[in-house]
């Protein structure tokens, strides 16, 4: 599935910058599932996330060069692929109550908006996980997977769309 997501990048004020998605795509997916004893609800916004909140700070610490990112944002390509890969995450071990369900995609603005701000503050940004946050447990905000690691301490179950009981949305 294709999504084309012209929207500007939103500074939240726990600090991070998500890039908001449409709703269309998402709405046709069940309010709530149970997958492996686990019921999840769908969420209500769906956003990829940029930059965290950890990394604000020391990246966006000008006003303009903050106003500068934003700006050229507009210049990139705002196509996003999703994937046929969902992935169940769990917070951590102690927190076994909190999952979040996401699904893998391709996004190219998220890529190069965070190598062009590496380059203007000559520190390269790590890399980022592509993913979009579908349903969660326990906490609205998602499962932060900032990072291979993170996906690989937090990712307890991965598969198809039809393997967690969902039909791989239609492209717009």
């Amino acid at each position: 599935m294709q999504i084309h997501a012209n929207n500007p990048l939103e500074l939240t004020s726990s600090g991070s910058v998500l890039w908001r998605l449409p709703l269309e795509p998402w709405l046709l997916l069940p309010g709530k599932i149970k997958y492996d004893g686990h019921e999840l609800t769908r969420k209500a916004e769906f956003h990829i996330t940029v930059l965290g909140r950890a990394l604000t700070p020391r990246y966006l610490q000008s006003a303009d060069l903050r106003e500068r990112w934003f700006q050229s944002w507009a210049t990139l390509d705002h196509r996003i692929t999703v994937t046929d890969e969902l992935w169940l995450l769990q917070k951590s071990e102690q927190d076994s109550a909190d999952h979040s369900l996401v699904t893998d995609c391709v996004a190219r603005a998220l890529q190069d908006a965070r190598h062009l701000l590496g380059l203007w503050v000559k520190e390269p940004l790590p890399p980022a996980i592509a993913h979009i946050t579908l349903y969660t447990k326990d906490n609205s905000h998602g499962i932060a997977i900032a990072n291979e690691q993170a996906l690989h301490d937090r990712r307890i179950a991965s598969g198809s769309w039809s393997a967690f009981g969902l039909n791989y949305p239609i492209s717009e």
